[in-house]
């Protein structure tokens, strides 16, 4: 209840209550990078298929043509 309060005031002029400002709170959360230590993440297919040799571009890192 208390936490609800908090995110809460209560306008007079309104004679209501409403949220605060929730941007004065801003938490930007970081996505989750490779566990390989790569740019991004990549799934196991695709690794596999560059140790293979394969030239195709959707199995790149960079996309790059």
């Amino acid at each position: 209840m208390k936490k609800i309060e908090n995110k809460m005031a209560y306008s007079e002029e309104m004679n209501d209550w409403t949220i605060k400002d929730l941007q004065n709170e801003e938490v930007k959360v970081k996505r989750p990078g490779s566990s390989l230590g790569l740019k991004r993440p990549m799934c196991e297919f695709s690794r596999m298929a560059i140790s293979f040799g394969d030239g195709n571009p959707r199995f790149r890192v960079d996309n790059i043509l």
